[in-house]
């Protein structure tokens, strides 16, 4: 998954880039769709981070984020993508935009036991990974699919979480 950041229609605001100078809402520091996501794509575009002014939101809930960017409380907001309209039912139709999508990262992290016999962790991952994105159980869930990992392909977020 990934984040956006969100402001109202009728910001100046068009890029990531533009935050330079703001207040920004976000989910909470730890939060991978409402904030790692987007510090992950201000870093790689060189955007020194204590140049914005964050706000974590009230009970750190994605609709506290839209609403207050929404009212104007804030310059923009960060959520995960697939939060857009988590808040629709509170908000005035149209009051937020979405201005960018942000750095995918891992999730949904499926792992069985080391001490599971091996071809019985071979029949499971092969049976997730054949899973087909038209399927009841990837639609249930939202996923396109899945993919083999490693520990590894964390190491993105454990380096966002300790700087």
């Amino acid at each position: 998954f990934r984040g956006i950041m969100i402001t109202r229609p009728d910001s100046d605001l068009k890029s990531l880039g533009d935050l330079v100078g703001k207040r920004v809402m976000i989910v909470g520091k730890t939060s991978a769709g409402g904030f790692l996501s987007q510090k992950l794509s201000l870093q790689q575009q060189g955007i020194d981070l204590s140049s914005i002014t964050f706000e974590e939101a009230a009970d750190n809930r994605q609709e506290n984020v839209i609403i207050s960017v929404s009212v104007g409380e804030v310059d923009a907001g960060f959520i995960r993508e697939s939060a857009f309209h988590k808040a629709d039912k509170y908000i005035v139709p149209g009051s937020i935009k979405t201005v960018a999508a942000t750095a995918w990262l891992p999730n949904w992290a499926f792992s069985v036991s080391r001490s599971m016999n091996p071809e019985l962790q071979d029949k499971i991952r092969n049976v997730i990974l054949s899973l087909k994105p038209e399927g009841k159980v990837l639609k249930a869930l939202g996923l396109k699919s899945f993919k083999p990992a490693s520990d590894y392909d964390y190491d993105i977020m454990r380096r966002l979480l300790s700087q």
